[in-house]
């Protein structure tokens, strides 16, 4: 089979190897393959950084990460979707 269903490497299954992972931006039915090395830079502005902001009464902290990343495609041709179309 092209689809194998496997929860164990942080997806939903993996196909041609690799993992797939559910992504918002996608639309249902559609596979996006990319060589993120070759067609895609991204700049860390600033790295990440861990804030926590204590509430005693409450018992409760609460952990918020902040980095500054952009970024872009640089080579469209390292992109390809495969779509469920009958």
């Amino acid at each position: 089979p092209l689809f194998v269903a496997d929860v164990t490497a942080g997806g939903v299954g993996r196909i041609f190897g690799r993992t797939v992972k559910v992504d918002a931006s996608i639309d249902e039915g559609e596979i996006l393959l990319a060589n993120l090395g070759q067609g895609y830079k991204a700049n860390v502005n600033q790295d990440i950084s861990i804030v926590t902001d204590e509430h005693a009464k409450k018992r409760k902290v609460e952990y918020v990460g902040y980095a500054i990343v952009d970024g872009g495609v640089i080579d469209e041709k390292a992109f390809a979707i495969l779509t469920d179309e009958v």
